[in-house]
């Protein structure tokens, strides 16, 4: 497991939302007064959160053995590549890649975070 929110996940992370304010920058008026306050603080809270992630204890999973005998988690694990490959390539396809990327890297996020809720739960229920 990586101790932390990997480098790369951050990384796609931050494109999109640097994406995500651009795109809703664009639509409004160029004019400062115009672009809602939600759109100025979005990446500010984001980099906030994503650097707290970065400097963790979180445990997230690595990449999967590409073997398929392994273990059933590393089975589980192989299934989700391949479900993020194919979602990625349908994306590539009908022009929705970064929506794909967002997605599973929010799935990834999120789930190193209930991982440490379920742990603590277990912890605190066993002492």
């Amino acid at each position: 497991y990586y101790l932390g929110l990997p480098t790369p996940a951050n990384g796609i992370l931050v494109c999109w939302m640097i994406l995500f304010c651009l795109y809703f920058i664009s639509s409004e008026s160029l004019n400062e007064n115009n672009i809602s306050y939600n759109v100025k603080i979005i990446p500010v809270i984001i980099s906030i959160f994503s650097s707290m992630l970065l400097v963790s204890d979180l445990k997230y999973s690595k990449f999967p053995l590409l073997k398929i005998n392994v273990s059933f988690k590393n089975n589980l694990y192989l299934a989700s590549m391949v479900l993020f490959i194919i979602a990625l390539l349908f994306g590539m396809y009908y022009g929705f890649t970064i929506l794909v990327l967002v997605i599973f890297i929010l799935y990834y996020i999120i789930l190193g975070i209930l991982k440490l809720i379920i742990d603590s739960v277990k912890t605190m229920m066993k002492g």
